[in-house]
């Protein structure tokens, strides 16, 4: 990334953010709310000017609020049907598979109520400044042992991992489906010839079909001819990847 690429969100979410706020010093504000995104509050592979962008905005309204003025952030994920996402139906397709959960327009109306109910600098405890934000679009759609590729927070954020252990505790491991895949690749560790075996190639084509297969919108009605007849792209391919270091 250059640092002209870094400087587009960052230029334009600093400097409007400053003018409102230099602007607007001297005025008898109810509220002073900015948007945001939680890609600030866990990151988004290939967007890091974005999601600094979005850490200053999170920051900015801690600084008002140390100067006694109004302030709150609204932290928004994925809404759906608009923006990029509305353009790019296959990146909808991945979230979905990985069970991000889109944001409706009436939750964010809510959630916009609510931030400009909570921006008076007194209604919140200096010594937990993070109270001062309300982020939405993290809930997932399903528990996190049903999704074979994990966004990297979920599994890495020390943050995500009290929601992850809980999870873990309330599934039985006597109603675990077996990880087919996983097994394959064990066999395969402990007897590498096998892969020269016609059946075991195609057990293994079979399996890694059905994995990209969850990248697709109701992939569970797929017949397993349409499964095998799955194309990738270069991204779905970098997925495929990440799983196998995994």
């Amino acid at each position: 990334m250059s640092h002209d690429q870094w400087m587009v969100p960052n230029r334009v979410k600093v400097s409007g953010t400053w003018n409102l706020h230099s602007a607007l010093q001297k005025a008898a504000l109810d509220f002073f709310v900015v948007f945001s995104s939680m890609s600030g509050q866990v990151g988004n592979p290939g967007q890091g000017n974005y999601a600094t962008a979005s850490t200053f905005l999170d920051d900015f309204v801690q600084y008002r609020h140390t100067n006694g003025m109004p302030a709150s952030v609204l932290d928004i994920g994925c809404v759906e049907g608009i923006g990029i996402l509305k353009q790019t139906p296959h990146a909808v397709q991945r979230m979905r598979a990985i069970s991000i959960r889109f944001i409706e327009e009436s939750e964010l109306m809510d959630s916009l109520h609510l931030v400009i109910r909570r921006s008076r600098p007194e209604l919140f405890n200096k010594k937990r400044p993070e109270s001062v934000g309300l982020g939405i679009g993290l809930c997932p759609t399903k528990a996190f042992s049903q999704v074979q590729d994990l966004p990297v927070w979920r599994t890495l954020d020390a943050r995500a991992r009290a929601i992850v252990n809980y999870d873990s505790f309330e599934q039985s491991d006597s109603n675990a489906e077996p990880d087919s895949l996983q097994e394959l690749v064990d066999e395969l560790e402990a007897n590498p010839a096998t892969l020269k075996d016609p059946e075991f190639e195609k057990r293994i084509r079979g399996e890694v079909g059905r994995l990209i297969s969850t990248y697709i919108s109701k992939h569970e009605d797929m017949t397993d001819e349409e499964i095998h007849n799955i194309t990738t792209d270069s991204l779905m391919s970098i997925e495929i990847r990440n799983w196998a270091r995994r």
